[in-house]
């Protein structure tokens, strides 16, 4: 079986319109071996129930660690996402991780996109005595 662990970010999930965050996931066996990723590119797919909306190169850490970050314009909507992670090898043979399931990505809307946002740089008081 092929695994993908979460190694550092805020739980796979991100308000809508971050883009600090660098998600580090690790890729395994079972048996607790890491797949070789010298020479493979690795690719991250992020789907709703509508498809696939996000398909990213992932940066290779060091020996079965994978990193990405997403931009705007990757993730334009909020909800629950499907993802999962292909390898292919430079023999072109491919793997996908994890191989019984999709691990979870999650967008939370922000209150700023909700329309209507007046930014404040300064305020007044005025103080009447009654």
């Amino acid at each position: 079986m092929r695994l993908v662990t979460i190694l550092e970010s805020n739980n796979m999930t991100i308000k809508e319109g971050d883009t600090k965050d660098i998600f580090k996931l690790g890729l395994s066996y079972t048996d607790g071996s890491k797949p070789n990723l010298e020479g493979a590119s690795i690719h991250l797919f992020i789907a709703n129930e509508e498809g696939v909306v996000v398909t990213k190169e992932m940066t290779v850490i060091e020996e079965g660690e994978v990193s990405f970050e997403l931009t705007n314009e990757d993730i334009t909507g909020t909800g629950h996402f499907d993802a999962e992670i292909i390898i292919i090898y430079p023999d072109g043979k491919r793997e996908t991780f994890p191989d019984d399931k999709y691990f979870s990505f999650k967008v939370m809307p922000s209150i700023e996109n909700r329309g209507n946002v007046t930014y404040i740089d300064h305020y007044e008081l005025i103080i009447t005595r009654v």
